[in-house]
């Protein structure tokens, strides 16, 4: 699967990306079912990034996007998922390790650091209740914005305007 996005990290301007998402036995072979087995990860995820538009970004010899690497690894837990990402940035270019750090300084993985923050503070506030929209006979709980009128008093149509 891949994604076509816009991106902007930080003080950096806005740029075009291609994130490539592809299986992540392709990185961790039969690992991963033993570690999923072992309960040390519920969920993996791997992908491969570049920087460019559209098409147009540099990709390896298998076609994927090649300025960053990505590794997501979840457990589920009693209070929820825990996510921890993992970045390989300018690795796989080929270039001398002088170039890749220009190239990949330290202050965009702070940017990275930033996005993945942001990004889960938001999602922890609204998977919860796509959850809920979702699961609500099988949680025992009324059934959301429909039926009762007290929830659909405070429900409001604007949640993502």
């Amino acid at each position: 699967m891949t994604h076509f996005i816009k991106e902007s990290l930080g003080g950096i301007d806005v740029m075009d990306m291609q994130l490539k998402y592809l299986d992540p036995a392709e990185i961790f072979g039969e690992e991963l079912s033993k570690t999923k087995e072992r309960g040390d990860a519920d969920v993996v995820l791997y992908g491969w990034a570049g920087i460019g538009e559209n098409w147009k970004c540099p990709k390896d010899d298998k076609g994927r996007p090649n300025f960053m690497q990505y590794v997501g690894v979840g457990r589920d837990t009693p209070y929820g998922l825990v996510l921890r990402n993992h970045y390989w940035l300018a690795d796989e270019l080929g270039v001398p390790a002088e170039q890749a750090e220009q190239m990949a300084p330290e202050q965009l993985a702070l940017y990275l650091m930033e996005h993945d923050s942001n990004e889960f503070h938001i999602l922890g506030k609204v998977i919860p209740s796509f959850y809920l929209r979702d699961n609500w006979e099988k949680l025992g709980e009324p059934e959301p914005y429909t039926k009762h009128a007290k929830l659909s008093e405070l429900a409001t149509t604007k949640l993502f305007v």
